[in-house]
């Protein structure tokens, strides 16, 4: 039992720094698009016609930026997860093999 707590303890290290960078993107994804309709599309009646003056403001094209970035940064997440999984999953198949004809 100890084996697994320390395989799994050193399986969450190595991918600790990984993990963390990821959460971080989503947490300014999600803070990001939230303040973004908060802000820069005011909700009221003169919100239609406030938009446009204020989706030039620096703070709202920096939280376009984040919002933009995010979604680019999450594209290439699943990419990079997608391409591990699969040939994660097409090395251990021939790993097995290795050990089991030498067995």
């Amino acid at each position: 039992m100890d084996f697994v707590c320390d395989s799994c303890y050193d399986f969450f290290m190595k991918f600790k720094p990984v993990m963390m960078f990821y959460s971080s993107w989503i947490c300014l994804h999600y803070f990001s698009a939230h303040l973004y309709t908060y802000f820069c599309t005011p909700a009221k009646w003169y919100g239609i016609f406030a938009s446009p003056f204020l989706s030039s403001a620096p703070h709202c094209n920096a939280l376009r930026w984040t919002i933009s970035e995010s979604g680019d940064t999450f594209k290439a997440m699943w990419i990079a997860a997608g391409s591990w999984f699969v040939s994660s999953f097409f090395t251990y198949d021939k790993i097995t093999r290795t050990t089991r004809s030498k067995s």
